[in-house]
């Protein structure tokens, strides 16, 4: 039997000036806020909804380029908003996957009402169909928006039995956006 171990990868997320909705595509090396967002990045500002508690965490750059706050990683479970002074990066260490024990597909965990979820890949693609990575909380979600940084604006992602035509709406969701998702009641997303 013959295999290949891959390094781990950077994975890097486009940011624009202002607010950018984004997520990581697993779990990082190394998600300390300080590590992803180093003294020479132009991101002031994260912060994240956490399902579990219905609550925002944050984190901000003070004087000296270090950052405060209760949001202390960065993670693949979570949706990040940032705010970047200026066009850049969020650049990630993933690990392959090779280490001491197995990996296992990606759950998320999601709460009643709103969620703010990554999407994680499975299959390495860019893209994925919006109605298949929804599909394990198809019966509890009723609502999925993303957010166009270059408008400022919100755009509904329609899915298969939604009522409203779809035309203009995007029906693909992209590794590295991060999207908000309305639950009924708590479930588990299975991407």
């Amino acid at each position: 039997m013959t295999f290949t171990v891959e390094e781990a990868g950077a994975v890097s997320v486009d940011l624009q000036p202002g607010w950018n909705l984004v997520s990581l595509e697993g779990e990082p090396t190394d998600g300390t806020v300080a590590t992803v967002f180093d003294a020479d990045h132009s991101a002031t500002k994260v912060f994240s909804y956490d399902n579990a508690t219905s609550s925002w965490v944050s984190a901000t750059r003070v004087s000296g380029g270090t950052w405060e706050g209760d949001l202390v990683t960065l993670d693949g479970q979570h949706g990040y908003w940032v705010y970047a002074d200026t066009f850049t990066e969020l650049e990630v260490t993933i690990p392959s996957g090779i280490g001491d024990v197995p990996p296992t597909p990606p759950t998320i965990a999601l709460g009643a009402g709103w969620n703010l979820v990554p999407v994680v890949p499975v299959d390495g693609a860019a893209t994925r169909d919006a109605d298949d990575y929804f599909a394990s909380i198809r019966f509890n979600l009723t609502r999925v928006l993303s957010y166009d940084a270059d408008s400022g604006t919100w755009e509904s992602i329609l899915l298969d039995n939604d009522l409203a035509t779809a035309s203009g709406s995007n029906k693909d969701v992209s590794t590295g956006a991060a999207y908000w998702v309305y639950m009924l009641e708590a479930d588990t997303l299975v991407p």
